[in-house]
């Protein structure tokens, strides 16, 4: 058995390093690690202490390695490996498995140990691009592995277990949660970015041990940290970091996150060995065959009930207010009655700062998930022939502005009370990229992702910050961010009729039908 659990691991392994968004992510840890240490005439730092930084030596950049990309791995590091246990569902991987001995312990345990190895492998690369940076940047050119190593197994190993097990907590709950599990994530990620802070990760003790070696520009001066991208005024000071010292202060943060991880899973395996669950569902039919034909939903093909059952001027608009209305369930609609009554009552600040907040994230939940339903149905392949892909699209963003415009309507009439029309024309921005954008991402990426982690980023850095750059609604009232949102508008609207276009995808089609080709070429003179 433990070589049938390997060889499962070995084969979920390369099905996952074969896809685009792994190698994807592998380009952007290697980009981030690379600008993490600048040189000296780039303008920026990333880790300053009152002006100074460390030499970049083995024990600098190791450590300040993991400090920076420990945050990004736990975040980020859920995004690349949540979904796949979804996926699996409508595979026949995941039921010949479970029709066979194998347990259902066993198949989530796979899972683990392949999401470990994933960011593990995703780590020592980041590792090696940090020491080729060490070599270019010729401070000290001496390479000692284990000043990148012992960082590495105290900050971001505890933190790839974590994810992993955070990945499949998520994977296996009810999906009327997942719809909203990358959103809940997103604040869990926040929480225990805080709870680092308070002992949770050894965070503290490198950041106060590198404040304390840090020599002082003016006598009496407190050193403090800081991490994040700043601006330089003068070129930074270095001095020569002799490494953290690792007593007990340093092991029992990992002891404390490794504890938690096993929670996690534990939680995991109890929840999917539940009589309710699909994995215990299939599991407890695996000596059963189904012999009944697959019915989809209702939901899945409303849009083509809708298009061949209405007659009228616009069957293609009809239909996708038909499809939107049988997703969207009635909470949806008690919120938007909710949001729209405040907005009338509230003070025009009160609207900016809450309810303009709360109506970002509303949408980014519920309408446009929906931008997925073609990729997870034949509803995109039934409707191939009817009308042209790029006519599906557009009418999907409109439909989408609708209903998005419904959930900010209240706002809508306020300001034109108010006579602030700019305000009224950034809603209307935000009311066509969210859907614009949604619908772009889901067609190039294939997920809703990216999408949701930039709209998050840009809710922080508005709402949270008052970063007026990143202000997609308006809550700020600036006219950056009123910019910002028709300059977004622009430039996916473009996008998406040049991916239409096949200025993207002709190329690579050329390539993939050439190497099909060849590929039967080669077989059949095998035949031969």
């Amino acid at each position: 058995m433990n070589w049938y659990f390997w060889k499962i691991v070995q084969l979920d392994l390369y099905n996952r390093i074969r896809k685009t968004n792994w190698w994807f992510a592998c380009l952007c840890m290697i980009a981030i690690t690379l600008f993490i240490f600048p040189d000296s005439s780039a303008g920026y730092a990333v880790l300053d202490i009152n002006g100074y930084r460390g030499t970049y030596n083995s024990a600098w950049m190791g450590e300040s390695l993991a400090l920076v990309s420990s945050s990004f791995v736990l975040l980020f590091g859920y995004y690349l490996l949540s979904g796949f246990v979804a996926q699996e569902k409508t595979s026949q991987i995941q039921s010949l498995l479970l029709s066979s001995s194998f347990t259902i312990n066993q198949y989530l345990s796979t899972k683990f140990v392949v999401n470990v190895l994933l960011l593990n492998i995703i780590g020592i690369l980041m590792i090696a691009a940090a020491m080729l940076q060490q070599l270019i940047a010729q401070e000290q050119s001496t390479i000692y592995v284990t000043s990148y190593i012992l960082p590495y197994l105290v900050l971001i190993l505890p933190v790839t277990i974590m994810v992993s097990c955070f990945a499949l907590l998520f994977d296996i709950l009810p999906e009327k949660i997942q719809k909203y599990s990358n959103l809940i994530y997103f604040f869990v990620w926040a929480l225990l970015c805080t709870l680092n802070i308070f002992g949770l990760s050894a965070h503290s003790d490198f950041i106060r041990q590198m404040e304390q070696a840090a020599p002082s520009l003016t006598t009496g001066q407190t050193q403090h940290l800081s991490i994040g991208i700043s601006k330089l005024n003068r070129i930074q000071e270095t001095f020569n970091w002799q490494g953290v010292n690792y007593d007990i202060s340093v092991f029992i943060p990992i002891i404390l996150q490794l504890l938690l991880g096993l929670v996690i899973f534990t939680i995991t395996l109890r929840l999917a060995n539940g009589p309710c669950h699909l994995l215990y569902q299939s599991k407890s039919n695996r000596f059963s065959t189904s012999t009944n034909p697959k019915k989809a939903s209702s939901n899945s093909f409303a849009l083509t009930d809708y298009l061949f059952t209405i007659n009228s001027q616009y069957p293609m608009l009809n239909a996708e207010l038909g499809m939107l209305s049988s997703h969207l369930n009635r909470s949806f609609w008690v919120i938007a009655t909710c949001l729209f009554s405040v907005s009338l009552l509230v003070s025009l600040d009160t609207l900016r700062a809450v309810i303009l907040a709360i109506t970002w994230l509303l949408p980014v939940v519920t309408v446009c998930q929906l931008s997925m339903c073609d990729e997870r149905s034949e509803t995109a392949v039934l409707l191939s022939g009817y009308r042209n892909q790029l006519s599906l699209r557009l009418t999907r963003v409109l439909v989408a502005s609708i209903f998005t415009g419904l959930c900010c309507l209240g706002a809508f009439i306020r300001f034109v009370i108010e006579g602030e029309f700019i305000a009224v024309l950034h809603l209307l921005g935000y009311c066509l990229l969210l859907p614009l954008g949604s619908v772009t991402c889901s067609m190039i990426f294939h997920s809703q992702k990216m999408f949701q982690l930039s709209f998050l980023f840009c809710w922080i850095a508005s709402v949270v910050n008052h970063a007026p750059y990143s202000d997609l609604i308006g809550v700020t009232a600036s006219s950056q961010g009123f910019s910002a949102t028709w300059i977004a508008n622009l430039t996916l609207f473009i996008m998406l009729i040049a991916y239409h276009a096949n200025l993207f995808t002709m190329r690579c089609n050329f390539w993939y039908v050439k190497s099909k080709k060849a590929v039967v070429e080669y077989v059949k003179s095998g035949a031969h």
